[in-house]
Parts: structure tokens; sequence; C-alpha cells
């Protein structure tokens, strides 16, 4: 045998099965089975009766009469506790609708005082947007209703038997998309109609509503559900009486204008460069009597509307008009009679330094543009408009009238602040003469439309600028996200004439300084405590140039901004 092997009796020899079974996996553990016995041993508190009893015995002590009597009395009690909770938050909700939806309600002692207690209601509650229901055959007409409360600055639209349905679905759409709009309709109308708030003139509501008002007549009752409108001051209520009936004269005069589509006519025509020189055409410019006392009447109203209801001492209309002039708030315009408040007029724009259009690149004569103009600018404007694609393009203009404008969506590119904002961008502009139209407040025939403030808006949220405009009613700021600030011309109307003199002239001038990049609100603030810290009067202040006090100004309002928009 060879050296290093192990003899043959060494050999071992190992059974196959216990290779196999050493090299399979063991076998899983099995579950240790849950012992009743121990389950059954514990101890079971049953929290009707308060006892404690095995688990064997639980079942039967459940099947016991004394549980099941216990069992059956805690049900009841828990019941009745849900029922007094239940009744005692029903009455709690019962009694704040009570108190939300309660019916606020005036009583005029003459009937001719109606028009004046809902322009004082509107006025003192400072309702923007709502319902006015009026009788079916009440004394005055829904159309009526709406002039009166136009001519007396706000925004109101009538729908009544005779509105054609197109119309009718149009004027519902606008009021449903607007946030500044009065609606006046007939009671049979207005079912099913829900707003802000409703007001009744000579009507009550079938159920009560939230911000419901109810304005009854001298014949009238008011029922138990109605609760009277306290305070009411009866001297104000006198002045809003004189106002609306003056309004209410006006929209009557202008309805029984025979000729005031002609003065339409004539006057598109004049502002197109196509007005006829006859001697027909002479004569018939003179206006006739109607005319004047529209306008007399008109421009009397206007300025009365420049002192709150709320003013206690005496008018002074010569002043007034001063002070409007100003501002910049326009009393009528000379073709028409009317006043601004009751219809928008063809704008007319100028930048706020007035330079001239041709300085520019314009082809306009002098400072102010005349209405919406095709000339080589527009055109441009709306080759690049058509161009940029719909994605891009966050401004949705009418597209018509298209032929004379040179295309489609000509016309809106025609527009003064449009074209200006082209030749000079974010450089401040001023409408003279009439509001700037947006979607809310539209030029005529462009309901429904974005208007020129739109496309400012997206121009400044497009290039990450801000923009100042001036409008015959509002200092307007545009924010570089798009956001619009506005400040109402009449807040200012409260100062004497000297300090707003003043005041105007360090506007207009810091306006430009800063390229209209800051707000007015804190140009406004910041001239205002430097006037009054200086205890000025009238054009002397420390008694320094006007250079110097622009500095001083300018470091003001600097200062200010930064605290403004840091926080």
């Amino acid at each position: 045998m060879a050296k290093g092997k192990r003899p043959s009796s060494q050999l071992v020899v190992v059974n196959p099965a216990l290779i196999q079974a050493a090299a399979s996996e063991a076998p899983p553990k099995k579950k240790a089975k849950r012992s009743e016995t121990k389950e059954k041993t514990g101890v079971y508190q049953c929290n009707v009766c308060n006892l404690q009893v095995t688990m064997g015995a639980k079942e039967m002590h459940e099947n016991g009469k004394k549980h099941r009597a216990l069992a059956a009395k805690a049900l009841s009690t828990r019941a009745k506790n849900n029922e007094k909770i239940g009744n005692t938050l029903s009455a709690v909700e019962t009694s704040e609708k009570k108190i939300a939806n309660k019916i606020l309600y005036v009583k005029v002692s003459r009937n001719e005082d109606l028009l004046g207690a809902l322009y004082m209601l509107v006025y003192q509650e400072s309702i923007r947007h709502a319902l006015i229901v009026v009788p079916n055959k009440g004394i005055y007409e829904p159309q009526v209703v709406a002039g009166v409360m136009k001519h007396l600055g706000y925004s109101a639209l009538a729908i009544h038997g005779k509105t054609p349905s197109t119309q009718r679905r149009q004027t519902l759409d606008k009021f449903l998309s607007s946030s500044s709009l009065l609606l006046v309709l007939t009671e049979h109308l207005a079912k099913g109609m829900a707003s802000d708030s409703n007001i009744h003139l000579q009507s009550i509501p079938n159920k009560p509503s939230a911000n419901a008002f109810v304005i009854l007549g001298k014949d009238d009752t008011p029922t138990k559900s109605l609760t009277p409108i306290i305070p009411w001051n009866k001297l104000i209520m006198q002045k809003a009486t004189s106002r609306a009936l003056m309004a209410k004269t006006i929209h009557e005069l202008t309805v029984a204008e025979s000729d005031n589509e002609a003065q339409w006519i004539q006057k598109l025509a004049s502002s197109s460069g196509l007005e006829a020189d006859d001697e027909n055409t002479k004569k018939k410019k003179a206006p006739s009597a109607t005319q004047q006392k529209l306008a007399a009447l008109s421009e009397k109203l206007f300025l009365t509307m420049g002192y709150p209801l709320t003013f206690t001492g005496t008018l002074n209309l010569k002043q007034m008009k001063e002070k409007m002039s100003c501002v910049g708030l326009h009393v009528q315009n000379a073709a028409t009679g009317m006043s601004l408040h009751s219809t928008r007029l063809s704008a007319q724009t100028k930048w706020l330094d007035n330079a001239q259009g041709a300085q520019f690149g314009g082809s306009w004569d002098g400072s102010i543009r005349h209405g919406a103009t095709k000339d080589a600018t527009s055109l441009i404007v709306r080759q690049n408009y058509c161009s940029s694609g719909k994605q891009q393009n966050c401004w949705h203009p009418n597209p018509e009238p298209a032929e004379p404008w040179g295309g489609l969506y000509g016309k809106p590119c025609g527009h003064n602040e449009v074209v200006m904002h082209h030749l000079r961008p974010f450089f401040p502009q001023e409408v003279v003469n009439a509001r700037i139209c947006s979607r809310e407040k539209p030029a005529p025939g462009n309901d429904g439309f974005d208007g020129c403030l739109e496309h400012l808006q997206w121009k400044c949220k497009a290039n990450n600028r801000a923009m100042t405009i001036w409008d015959s009613e509002q200092w307007i700021f545009i924010q570089s996200d798009g956001q619009v600030l506005r400040i109402n011309k009449t807040n200012a109307l409260t100062l004497p004439l000297p300090v707003l003199k003043w005041i105007m002239t360090n506007f207009r001038s810091m306006t430009l300084q800063c390229s209209g990049q800051i707000r007015p609100k804190h140009l406004l603030q910041c001239i205002s405590y430097l006037f009054f810290a200086a205890n000025a009067k009238g054009e002397n202040v420390w008694g320094l140039p006007q250079h110097i006090r622009q500095i001083i100004i300018s470091y003001i309002v600097r200062f200010m901004d930064e605290i403004t928009f840091s926080t």
C-alpha cells in the first residue's frame, strides 16, 4: 500500500439520504396554538353593569336580564342627550340665520323721495354690486331707475319686458362677471336671480336673504319680517333726494332729445376729419334750449357731487369747479352736455410730460392723440400681436371691425394707450377726458373683450415693469405683476384749493421723476407729510426754490418706498 494512503478498513460510508436531508432547508416553525383555556381564564370588565366576570361567564352575563335592562336604559339616555344637543344647535343656527337674513327697510313720507332713498341707501351701505327690483307696474320703470343711478356716478343697467332676449342674456352675463354694477329689473324678471345685495324698491321679497333691503313708499305698510334701518339721517336724505331729482331730469332730457343720435354721428365725423362746413351744419352747431338746459343741469349735478352727502357746510360750486379742474376731473363734454358718469367719451390721451407725438415717432399733431386711429404705429402693433401667437398673448381684444383698421385686431391696436405705450414703453400717460377702457368699463361696442388697461397689464407682467396712468376719474398704478391699484380723484376734493394746487404740482413732477415706477399713494403720502411738516402756505415751502424742494421730496419718497417694499 502506498505511503500516505489510508487503509481501506478506515473508509467511512455515508448514507445518501442523510446528505440530502442536510442540504435541504429546515422546515418553518409551526405557530403555537392559542390557549383557549388561558383566554377563558381572563377577567372581563362590563362597563354597563360596572362588574368584573371571568371570560368564560361573559356570554352568560350579557344574556342576563339585569345586563339587558341596564343596556337598554343607557341607550335611551344617550338618545335623549343627543336630541337635546341637536335641538340646541338647531336653535342657535336658526337664530344666526334670522340675524344674518333679516331684511332692513326704510319708509319715505313722499313717493318723490323713493329715488333719493335708493341713492342714499347705496351710498350709505357702500353697495357696488346689487340687484334693484322694482314692481312690474310701479311708479318708476327699470330704465328710469338705471338712468338716474348712472347719472349719480354708478354703473347701472336695466332689463325690462321689451328688452330683446339676446340683449337680456348679454346684460345678465355682464352683471355676473362684473364686481361693480347695479342691475335694475322687475319682480317677474328677478325670480331666480341671486346677488351680493338685493334692493327692493316698493316691493317685498318672498323670503329672507342676506343683505336684503326694502324701500317702502308713502302708502306701503311694513311687515313683521322687516327691521328698520338705524340710523337714517333725514338731512342727508334731503340732499340725496335733491341730487336724485336732478339726475331724473337729466335722464328725461337726454331721452327726449330727438337729435341725440345725430349729435354722436356729427361728433364721430368731426373726430375723423369728415366734418362738413356748409351753412346748415354751422346752424346745427348752435345748441338748442333743451341742450343748454341739459348742459347746465349736468354741470350743476356733477359739481354738487364733488361734496359728500355728509358735508354740512355751504356749497361753493365755483371753487369746486376749480378743484375738479386741478385734479383733472372734467365736468362734461361740450358737444353733448353729458356727464362723464353717464357715457364714456372718445378718449383723448397724452404723455404726462405733454411731449409732442412727432417727437417720438407719432403721426398725430400736438401732444394729444384722439380716439382709435389707424396709423403706421398701430399697424406695427397689430402685426406684432398677430405674429406672436396665441400662446404668448395674454390680451384678448375685439377682433372686429377688421376692414377699416388694417385687418383683425386693428382697431384695439390703434387705441391711444396701446400706440403710445409702443412708442414710449411704460412712460406715464394721462387720459384727459374719459376713463381708460377696460373689460369692466369697456369702450362703446367692446363689451366682453379686453381693453387698453388689460393690454398694459399684460405688458407690465411680461416685462416685470410697473406703470402709472391717470384718467378722468382715477390715478391708476399697474404693478410689475399686473395687479391694478386705484385712487379716486374725488378723495382729494376735500382739501383746500391752495393746498390741492401745491400737491398736484409736486405730484405730477415727482411722478415724472420716478418715471411712474412708484405708487401714486406713496407719492401723495410723502408730499402731504412734507407739506404739513413744513407748515407750507401756498407756493412757499421753507423759502426754498422748487428744485431744492424736489430733491428733499425725492429723498423722502425713496426712503418711504424702500420701507414699503421691504415689508
